[in-house]
């Protein structure tokens, strides 16, 4: 049962899906509220965590909610208290019943076809080969520790949210034209400027540092510049269950006791019987309704509108809740014998007659029988390992060897070792050195690596990539840094580069000064230090700057256009120093051009979605204003707020 679990929990897609309607939603949440500090938990009863105009979220309920989110990311409750993802959650709660509750005021109803498709659009994906949606349905209800009461509420409230926040958005307008072509004009503008460089190399040679202020500069420097990290070598027991050879068999009476002991899980939902027409045109399917009307047969108006019975399709079964949602929506209260009008579907156009409807059923043991076989003995399969997985850990936490337990045959264990690295992945010549370790594994395999103490062998676990594996730390190089004797030289040479720097900011600085009150001109300047003027034109907001204003670290562009027309500024390329002056501008103008015109297209729509993503958290604050929605902080703390050992 235990690797049933394990088993399921890596198909994931389903789960995180129903996990961003809750998690995701807190983000508009914590634009509404803190829920530590603003919210007091004033009428909050106490046993509940908030209340939300008149309804209120219990603890029971709240706390399952947070154990879901968590599950998938290995965080404990009270750790995730701590770092205020329980915070988040609970705001994604409330807003969300804040919108539910809009929703209902406003008069916002869903109809079971809504309901239906959203239900079918997340049971579908992660439906096995020959499982019914009921079947799937309660395969993640069970999974999530979740009724299907829960699931259908926290379903309304999101689809209620979605529809308020497309309501929101598309009723904001503003003039966005004019705001987008002033937008345009900016992001497009360009700046011309002068330049004079001065460089560290031409200033005379700077004073030598003594032997003590060396070393102060290696105690100033070294953490960052001489640091050897720690590095890790360890060691990996690979279990593959593919190579064990367990069989099993599963008997007639023990297929029929899981049959009638798990009945509700072989129930086929509500069936439709169907005939209908499938045609390309809307004229078409409005010609065959017409004449059924007329009393044809759906055949017979068929046969004599398209000429013959090929766009015809009798008595087919549909299963209600996997049907496609128009079609669902079009025969919800329709009568048995009775035709729909012509029905639009991404297949064409429909004319649908209703034959019969058939109620739930269970399926019969024949038609089930090979499913819970296969069932049966992946069970037996998986509690047979899941006995291998503890006597391993068992004989692990006795501190037998990797290589001890390679040798027993009924442990087919793949020993690996992985040559030091540090943190990043890196080896000692600073290259990939987890290269036997696959990509989607590396994050987790250096979680582990650094979790686990000296000579420390974990457990058997499952990582990303499936592969089930103990890790044991076999060496721990310390971190260290660069000895002073080995790097004397080079903190000699930047001393004397730094003090060079020094005295080249003071003597561009002067001059700048100089320029800025009057007391110079650039030209000028440039014939007293015997210097060039380089010219650049058309420096963007965006784009490669010309070199050696693209030097690293070097704020050349907010420089730039930061500078009034005219002025002066100097800009640290790292070796030297230019000193500019901003000698001219240009801002494009707005015309008919296409590629102007587009361009200024693609600046109004991301304006206009900023703004109703900021229309519609204006609105989740309006209703947060109005029903006031309050928080039991003192319950939250009392729950969740345990010291790490407990």
């Amino acid at each position: 049962m235990v690797m049933q679990l394990i088993r399921s929990g890596t198909s994931g897609g389903l789960i995180k899906y129903f996990l961003f309607g809750i998690v995701g939603l807190s983000v508009g949440g914590l634009a509404l509220m803190d829920v530590r500090g603003v919210l007091q938990g004033k009428n909050v009863g106490g046993n509940d965590v908030t209340r939300i105009g008149e309804e209120t979220i219990s603890i029971s309920s709240f706390d399952r909610t947070v154990r879901r989110a968590l599950e998938q990311y290995r965080i404990a409750p009270d750790q995730a208290y701590r770092l205020g993802l329980v915070d988040e959650i609970l705001s994604g709660q409330i807003r969300t019943y804040l919108l539910k509750q809009e929703a209902k005021d406003k008069g916002f109803e869903l109809s079971k076809a809504a309901m239906a498709k959203r239900v079918a659009e997340i049971i579908q994906p992660n439906m096995r080969s020959g499982q019914t949606l009921q079947q799937a349905l309660e395969e993640l209800l069970q999974r999530q520790g979740m009724s299907e009461d829960e699931f259908v509420s926290a379903l309304k409230r999101e689809i209620a949210g979605e529809y308020l926040m497309q309501a929101v958005r598309s009723g904001y307008s503003f003039d966005e034209d004019a705001l987008a072509e002033e937008l345009f004009k900016f992001q497009n503008q360009t700046r011309d400027i002068q330049a004079i460089f001065f460089a560290d190399k031409d200033i005379e040679a700077a004073e030598t540092a003594t032997e003590e202020q060396l070393k102060n500069l290696y105690e100033s420097v070294k953490s960052h510049r001489y640091k050897i990290p720690e590095y890790r070598k360890i060691k990996i027991a690979i279990f593959d269950p593919k190579n064990i050879d367990i069989n099993v068999e599963v008997s007639a009476e023990e297929v029929n006791k899981a049959y009638n002991d798990n009945q509700d899980r072989f129930i086929i939902g509500e069936t439709v019987i169907l005939s209908q027409s499938l045609v390309d045109t809307p004229e078409q399917a409005k010609s065959i309704h017409d004449e059924v009307q007329a009393g044809k047969s759906l055949k017979e108006a068929v046969v004599l509108v398209t000429g013959s019975e090929d766009k015809y399709y009798e008595e087919r079964d549909f299963d209600v809740l996997s049907m496609i949602p128009e079609m669902a929506e079009a025969i919800d209260g329709l009568e048995e014998g009775a035709v729909t009008t012509p029905v639009k579907t991404m297949l064409g156009y429909h004319v649908v007659r209703l034959d019969r409807r058939e109620a739930s059923k269970v399926s019969p043991l024949e038609d089930v029988q090979k499913e819970i076989e296969e069932a049966l003995i992946q069970e037996k399969r998986d509690e047979e390992i899941y006995k291998i997985f503890q006597e391993i850990d068992e004989s692990l936490d006795r501190g037998i060897s990797f290589e001890d337990l390679a040798n027993e045959e009924i442990y087919p264990l793949t020993i690996k070792t992985i040559e030091p690295f540090d943190q990043a992945g890196l080896n000692e010549k600073g290259e990939q050195g987890l290269g036997l370790i696959s990509e989607e594994d590396k994050k987790e395999v250096l979680e582990i690596s650094y979790e686990l103490a000296a000579n420390e062998t974990s457990l058997l676990q499952e990582i990303p990539s499936g592969m089930i594996a103990a890790f044991k730390l076999e060496k721990v190089m310390p971190e260290t840094y660069k000895p002073f004797k080995d790097v004397k030289k080079e903190l000699a040479e930047k001393y004397v580069s730094d003090r060079k720097h020094a005295n080249n900011f003071e003597v561009v600085a002067k001059h700048l000064a100089e320029l800025g009150t009057g007391g110079s001109n650039f030209e000028g300047l440039a014939r007293e230090n015997n210097k060039g003027i380089m010219n650049y034109k058309e420096i963007g907001l965006s784009g490669e700057l010309p070199s050696p204003l693209n030097s690293e670290n070097a704020d050349s562009r907010p420089a730039i256009f930061q500078t009034a027309i005219g002025g002066y500024e100097m800009i640290d390329l790292g070796d030297q120093f230019a000193l500019i002056r901003i000698s001219g501008y240009t801002v494009p103008e707005i015309t008919q051009d296409d590629n102007i015109q587009k361009a200024i297209e693609a600046v109004a729509q991301n304006l206009d979605s900023e703004m109703e993503d900021d229309a519609f958290l204006m609105y989740l604050t309006t209703l947060a204003e109005q029903k006031k929605p309050s928080v039991n902080n003192r319950l939250l703390k009392q729950v969740y707020d345990k010291a790490p050992q407990q």
